[in-house]
C-alpha cells in the first residue's frame, strides 16, 4: 500500500463508529487477567475464553492453570482461602 492508501484507510477508520473507540475503553476491567490460556476472573478465580469485546490490549507470557498447586500457600496454615 501506498503512503496516500494508508492514510486514508486510517482516516476512515477514525471515524466510523464500528472501529473507532476510545482509550478509556481499553483494558477497563481491572478484575480481568488476559493469558494465553484464556481470560482469568480474579474476583471469582475463573478461565473462561478470550473475548474481543473486552477490548484487552495486554497479555501474560504464560497461561494460567487455577487448579494448580502453588508452593508459596503453604506458608498460610489455618487460614481458608476461599475463591
Amino acid at each position: 500500500m501506498s503512503v496516500t492508501e494508508i492514510s486514508g484507510a486510517v482516516r476512515v477508520a477514525e471515524s466510523d463508529p464500528r472501529v473507532s473507540i476510545q482509550a478509556a475503553e481499553l483494558d477497563a476491567h481491572p478484575e480481568r487477567l488476559n493469558s494465553p490460556t484464556g481470560v482469568v476472573d480474579l474476583h471469582r478465580g475463573t478461565v473462561t475464553r478470550h473475548d474481543a469485546s473486552l477490548l484487552l490490549t495486554r497479555i501474560t507470557a504464560d497461561g494460567v492453570q487455577i487448579d494448580a498447586p502453588h508452593p508459596g500457600l503453604g506458608c498460610l496454615p489455618g487460614r481458608d482461602l476461599q475463591r
